[in-house]
């Protein structure tokens, strides 16, 4: 068999986390190289409550893939699920600047000011308003609508508590200085 492409595939579910290598012949075929199937950990219905536990699971369904099919994973399609999940069809395109680094911040604000043509990100736009005033918004909405994507995020509370207020403070998920905290 001829071989056009490999494909690799993970879905993130509550249950288990599943990696699967797959070679495409150049006649369509998908002849599956290498599968890895682990309990996940670090997941609540659909949802990430612990980082690192989660990316433990998904390293080790990827690494029994990599073993069972001889291949070293470095990109793949990723499924994640769950009814926190939501979409938005977009054409924007943002460049993550380096080829082996994390998403940052930035790069998040960056995609959805050209994604979806506002002024300023989501996180940009929080800092601007001040995270306090979020996570007092979020506490008085919640009572009313009881949706989950009303309550304020726990990430959020911590930032305050630690003082990371955005602009008025000098730093939230972004940094400022002097003047940079009024727009300048």
């Amino acid at each position: 068999m001829e071989r056009e492409a490999v494909l690799v595939g993970i879905d993130v579910g509550t249950s288990k986390v599943v990696a699967l290598i797959g070679e495409v012949s150049r006649d369509g075929r998908l002849t599956i190289m290498g599968h890895g199937t682990v309990p996940a950990t670090g997941l609540k219905k659909g949802a990430i409550v612990n980082i690192d536990q989660t990316v433990r699971s998904i390293a080790d369904a990827v690494e029994r893939a990599e073993r069972l099919s001889g291949w070293k994973i470095d990109r793949a399609f990723v499924g994640v699920g769950g009814p926190h999940v939501e979409s938005l069809n977009s054409t924007g395109q943002v460049a993550v600047t380096a080829h082996h680094r994390e998403v940052t911040r930035a790069d998040i604000d960056r995609a959805i000011k050209v994604g979806l043509g506002y002024k300023m990100g989501p996180l940009e736009l929080i800092d601007l308003v001040g995270l306090d005033t979020q996570v007092r918004l979020c506490e008085a909405f919640y009572p009313i609508t009881l949706d989950p994507r009303a309550a304020a995020p726990p990430l959020l509370r911590r930032m305050v508590a630690a003082g990371l207020l955005g602009r008025k403070s000098g730093r939230g998920f972004f940094t400022y200085q002097g003047s940079a905290m009024f727009g300048a």
